[in-house]
């Protein structure tokens, strides 16, 4: 005997759990269609450098070159004639630096500055080269020059006095502010010298904007690289400065990590292709370049969301090749290589709709068929009472 239910006149008892249907054959092939289709835009983006060049090393061959980069700066000041002398040319007098006043401070970076541009003449003073002398017998260091010479007359001790006047000037820049007077002298010696300044200047790091924001411990003061699209170059005039540098490129970057920060980029000179947008309140599809200098500090600018900041970077352009060997100017012009021939185009389409009509089909036929079903099914338990 079976008890009838009085909600929907289906028995009390436990029933057998009915067999899932297997899922519409239909179903099983839009889900691959809709799986290659997402396989197929991962290839496509991964076959960009710039999509995930972010988020590992430098290539080896870019190291070497900074690497190499390194030594030609070194070997500028250091004496070949003497390897131990040398080897303690990377040693800066700090101490020294520290001990001598602010005027003698600028009168070693005028002398300096007129030895790494080929000038004959010392401009150094003898009062200078005994205060100098002085001040490193003080603090200990020692020297590579007899007592009887000047310290400038010395490529090595030169050298080690330029490294510690760097990190002078870089321990004195003032982050996440506009320019003060402070940052001066590592701004305009940064714009002189061809490679980034100070002792930490010893490898380049590729970084994204985002990092250098978030993370300005780690980058401050030291060698970064960002690739990024010219948005807007101005020329500007410097102050009054003892490095001899009379002007300057202000370049504003968007950068290719897919931020929405910009980068301030200044540069002593500039390719004649990016000088052209000289003046230009903003340019439209500008061209993509790498630069590389020192991350200097995070600069406060006004923009329509408010006061912002954005990394501050004072070096040179480079030309230096993606990790794929392809340069910023094959990048540019990458998506116009991508047209699709229009017959294909037609064919995606037809497929589309027809796989489309014969899903709607099959589902309008297994709806009826449950239909059917559940009717056959009532009749049954109709009789059955």
């Amino acid at each position: 005997m079976r008890i009838a239910s009085a909600l929907n006149n289906d028995s009390l008892y436990r029933r057998t759990r009915e067999k899932r249907p297997e899922p519409s054959p239909y179903r099983r092939l839009l889900r691959l269609i809709f799986a290659l289709v997402l396989v197929l835009a991962v290839m496509k983006q991964a076959g960009k450098p710039q999509v995930y060049r972010i988020f590992f090393s430098e290539p080896a061959k870019r190291l070497d070159e900074e690497r190499k980069a390194v030594e030609r700066s070194l070997a500028e000041f250091a004496d070949s004639s003497d390897p131990e002398a040398f080897a303690l040319s990377a040693t800066p007098l700090t101490k020294t630096i520290a001990a001598i006043s602010d005027e003698r401070r600028t009168q070693l970076a005028a002398a300096l500055a007129a030895r790494a541009t080929g000038a004959t003449a010392d401009p150094g003073s003898a009062e200078l080269a005994n205060a100098l002398r002085i001040a490193a017998t003080d603090a200990g260091e020692s020297l590579q020059s007899p007592p009887a010479e000047s310290l400038l007359a010395s490529a090595v001790d030169s050298m080690r006095l330029q490294v510690a006047l760097d990190d002078f000037y870089l321990a004195k820049t003032n982050d996440g502010a506009t320019w003060k007077a402070t940052d001066d002298d590592a701004f305009y010696r940064s714009l002189q010298s061809p490679t980034p300044i100070g002792s930490g200047a010893r490898s380049v790091k590729l970084a994204s904007v985002i990092s250098l924001l978030q993370q300005p411990d780690v980058y401050r003061l030291r060698p970064v690289s960002v690739s990024g699209r010219v948005a807007r170059v101005n020329r500007q005039t410097s102050k009054q400065n003892v490095f001899g540098v009379a002007d300057y490129w202000e370049v504003w970057l968007q950068p290719r990590d897919g931020s929405d920060r910009p980068v301030a980029f200044y540069t002593a000179t500039l390719p004649v292709e990016i000088s052209t947008f000289d003046g230009a309140p903003y340019v439209n599809d500008g061209p993509v370049i790498d630069v590389e200098g020192t991350y200097l500090k995070r600069i406060a600018f006004r923009s329509q969301r408010g006061s912002e900041l954005a990394p501050a970077i004072v070096g040179r352009v480079t030309s230096t090749p993606s990790p794929l060997g392809l340069t910023s100017a094959t990048l540019a012009i990458e998506p116009a290589n991508e047209t699709v021939p229009w017959p294909w185009l037609i064919a995606a389409i037809v497929f589309g709709i027809a796989t489309a009509a014969a899903i709607m089909v099959s589902t309008r036929l297994a709806n009826r068929k449950l239909r059917d079903a559940r009717r056959r099914h009532a009749k049954q338990i109709d009789i059955s009472i």
